[in-house]
């Protein structure tokens, strides 16, 4: 009997416990969760992200799961050899730990500043900063063998099998597979000043200063010198600078001179600006350096001499170079200025092909292929420069290929990839389907096969291994790790609901898909893991297994909300005046009943629908002050509205955008149509201050690090990214569509301290003091300007920080001051610090 009424209280407690919100008190202990690697049995190394952004790392084995010590929240710390050993390191206390996933075994190796496994030669490469260098040791896993070699840095280079290590005279090279070590030493004990590498044909060359003669001395990677290549120092008046030396191919080695720095010129009191970039004190008029093709063979150097202000610019494995305006190309005023583009090659002459009017930043040579791939009008071509003939090859395909993020039609909708499996396949992006080329440059096959009238839409995924070139050249396509297949995402526009797909050999294996987000994906040869969640649901670790094509969930973290009332969410569609259909995402109050009115937050940026379907459970720790699980917990509606802004006026556009979403969202009878905020942050902060000085709807709005002074951004000059700023009007986020001088009107409408007398709503403004992004001085001159005419309004100034919020007792203040303006507006809730 006393069992029996101990079950009926607790039934009864857990049932009273279900009608309340979350406690604050337990807001830090909410968690998120990260997978790091997987192993080929299944084992999972994942990490917990707590409330309040401290966390810990997890071991989860078929049987158990075990704690691991704090590690590098870095993807490249953590990696599994085998199902018996985990390396993971700690670079703050510079340990390297191997883990025994089987045994929970610990050992550690001490004052390790870097690590890296060979899989193929079963090798453990790690770094101990030793004086003014490191000491690598080479550990073979299955030997049990050490070998040890001096290196300037953490960083080495690999050719085939071989290590390169350097430092000082000395030159040492490992071959992984025979486990023997070379070595090269330089003549009178001469300092190592570049090594160069050409891959394909596994040679390097050391670059070392001999008396008044620099000297290129190429081997092979057994350390066979090969050849011995004296290069002049001076050319005139031109100075040779070593740093961009490279390998064309191996016959031919790219070199390039300068005017050198003039030190009595040189004042650090003074900047002399010119034209197109600031904070550089160079004449960008003169030409600032001539490049030099180096014959292997016969020891012969000609200069490329570029007409009128060119500069010329190599390429990696190709004979052919390009030759152009680097004026036009460094032009910050348009984002892909059109320039003339002159090819030439390296061993003849008289050829010469001339492509006018390209955009600069949108172009990329193919040696393969023989010819230039550029993104013009909204479509990619091909200038094949065997035919001389250009080709648009995406203009009879049944999609569209430009992106909508700057000016319509300007930028491609996402960059080109080069397989790094076949080096010659070529993938592109649609806005509907994936393409591939080979060998023909002017046939783009779909992988994806979708209709133009489904909703899906196919992107290649961001998880997918990308190698960035890291060379001298100009224009070169990132490679895309396809060797274990391409990740590709997709949405259905219609429905919201998203997919991952894996397309290997041809073959499409669907991972999985739903109403949800997918993300944080690590994938090996057996096995692909990521999480799943929805806005106001946590994460469910998955793991998809590729053999028997089959999903499972490994963690489940739901059950962190099961005792505790929890907002739900709405689509909410609606229309704006040329009929085109906007969405956003309703959250409704954690205590919801309909018979009730509840406030209403509105938060604002671009587009933000897609991004909705990230969790973030209630906290207090937030860098712009933002939290929606927050603010239902206290009893708010929460709107994330999409805005649309195709061009032309970016406040007009996000006035009709929110009246729009407004109107339809107020239809639900719970909301108070009386009791509207508006929030938003940096852009979003320029569209709180445009909106309110033309509408009395809201009851309050809060603006962080916003724009309100259009002018006088326009004519900034941001510091720290050494650009200007009328980049972010002409040819990035407001898309204006013109220059000032050419739309004053336009501009001086977008000016929020210009519109001053028409606001009535109550705002709080907050800024970083120290904000490279949006000036501080933008919330200082609407706040001054609003207390000019007496308005209601309250800046927060955050002295020390920047455009987001770093210091965690700063989120928090923020965090809580935001809410407090929220309750004091919309709830009637007293606060003392509000002074109005």
């Amino acid at each position: 009997m006393r069992e029996l009424l101990l079950f009926i209280i607790l039934i009864i407690s857990s049932m009273v416990r279900a009608q309340d919100t979350l406690p604050e008190s337990e807001y830090k202990n909410l968690y998120t969760i990260q997978p790091y690697d997987v192993s080929s049995n299944g084992d999972v190394v994942y990490r917990k992200i707590f409330g309040d952004k401290s966390s810990q790392f997890f071991l989860k084995t078929s049987t158990a799961t075990f704690e691991l010590p704090q590690l590098d929240p870095i993807s490249n710390s953590i990696e599994f050899y085998s199902d018996t050993l985990l390396l993971a390191s700690n670079s703050k206390k510079k340990v390297l730990y191997l883990i025994n996933p089987v045994t929970q075994e610990i050992d550690s190796i001490n004052r390790i500043s870097s690590f890296k496994i060979d899989h193929f030669f079963n090798c453990l490469i790690y770094g101990k900063v030793m004086g003014e260098g490191v000491l690598v040791t080479v550990f073979d896993l299955r030997t049990k063998k050490k070998y040890t070699f001096l290196n300037k840095t953490n960083i080495f280079e690999e050719i085939g099998s071989t290590l390169v290590f350097s430092i000082d005279s000395q030159v040492s090279l490992f071959d992984l597979k025979s486990k023997k070590a070379s070595y090269i030493y330089m003549k009178e004990n001469a300092t190592v000043d570049q090594i160069i590498y050409q891959k394909r044909k596994k040679l390097l060359g050391v670059i070392y200063q001999n008396k008044c003669d620099v000297v290129l001395s190429i081997y092979n990677t057994k350390a066979e010198l090969q050849k011995n290549i004296e290069i002049p120092n001076m050319i005139d008046t031109l100075e040779l600078e070593k740093s961009k030396t490279a390998f064309i191919d191996d016959q031919y080695i790219s070199v390039s001179y300068k005017i050198p720095n003039k030190q009595e010129t040189q004042n650090k009191e003074l900047e002399i600006w010119y034209t197109k970039k600031p904070f550089y004190s160079q004449n960008y008029t003169q030409k600032q350096s001539v490049l030099g093709v180096l014959n292997i063979k016969n020891d012969s150097l000609t200069l490329l001499e570029s007409t009128d202000n060119n500069i010329t610019k190599m390429f990696l494995d190709t004979k052919y170079f390009v030759e152009y305006d680097p004026e036009l190309y460094d032009n910050k005023i348009l984002k892909s200025p059109y320039i003339k583009l002159i090819i030439r090659h390296v061993e003849r002459p008289e050829f010469k092909t001339i492509l006018d009017s390209i955009p600069s930043h949108y172009f990329t040579l193919s040696d393969h292929h023989k010819g230039v791939f550029y993104f013009k009008n909204r479509d990619w071509y091909f200038c094949s420069l065997l035919e001389g003939q250009v080709f648009n090859i995406t203009k009879n395909l049944d999609d569209h290929f430009f992106g909508t993020s700057d000016f319509v039609g300007r930028v491609p909708r996402s960059r080109i990839f080069l397989s790094l499996k076949d080096n010659k396949t070529i993938y592109f992006s649609g806005s509907k389907n994936i393409y591939l080329l080979k060998d023909d440059p002017k046939n783009l096959i779909s992988i994806t096969n979708i209709n133009t009238n489904s909703d899906l839409q196919y992107t290649i995924s961001a998880y997918n291994k990308i190698h960035h070139s890291q060379n001298n050249t100009n224009q070169t396509i990132d490679k895309i790790d396809d060797s274990l297949g391409l990740l590709l995402d997709y949405t259905n526009e219609g429905t919201g609901v998203q997919g991952l797909e894996l397309i290997n050999n041809g073959k499409a294996v669907l991972i999985t898909e739903g109403d949800f987000k997918i993300d944080n994906i690590i994938y090996s040869n057996e096995r692909i893991v990521y999480t799943k969640t929805k806005q106001n649901i946590p994460p469910s670790l998955c793991v998809f297994d590729l053999k028997s094509e089959k999903e499972s969930v490994l963690l489940d973290t739901r059950d962190q909300l099961s005792d505790y009332l929890w907002s739900k969410t709405e689509v909410i569609r609606y229309k704006l005046k040329n009929g085109r259909e906007l969405k956003g995402l309703l959250y409704y109050p954690a205590k919801y009943n309909p018979q009730k009115k509840y406030p209403l937050i509105i938060d604002i940026y671009e587009k933000k629908f897609k991004s909705s379907y990230s969790y973030d459970p209630p906290s207090y720790w937030n860098s712009e002050g933002v939290n929606y699980n927050l603010w239902t917990q206290h009893n708010y509606f929460v709107f994330s509205a999409d805005i649309e802004n195709y061009g032309g006026n970016p406040g007009a556009a996000a006035l009709e955008s929110v009246l729009s979403g407004v109107e339809k969202v107020t239809e639900l009878s719970s909301i108070d149509k009386s009791n509207i905020g508006l929030i938003g942050h940096s852009y979003g902060g320029f569209e709180v201050g445009y909106i309110i000085g033309r509408t009395k709807l809201f009851k309050t709005a809060v603006s962080g690090a916003g724009v309100h002074n259009a002018i006088s951004e326009y004519l900034s000059v941001k510091k720290n990214w050494r650009m200007f700023g009328y980049l972010r009007f002409e040819s990035s986020i407001f898309k204006m569509n013109s220059p000032l001088q050419h739309d004053v009107k336009t501009y001086l409408d977008i000016t929020n301290v210009m519109n001053l007398s028409t606001v009535y709503t109550p705002i709080l403004l907050w800024t970083g003091f120290l904000d490279t992004n949006v000036s501080a001085l933008q919330s200082f001159e609407y706040f001054t300007g609003l207390k000019r005419l007496n308005k209601k309004a309250v800046l927060l100034n955050f002295k020390n920080e920047d455009h987001v919020l770093l210091n965690a007792d700063n989120q928090v203040k923020l965090t809580q001051y935001v809410l407090d303006w929220f309750d004091y507006h919309l709830k009637g809730e007293d606060k003392k610090w509000i002074k109005l």
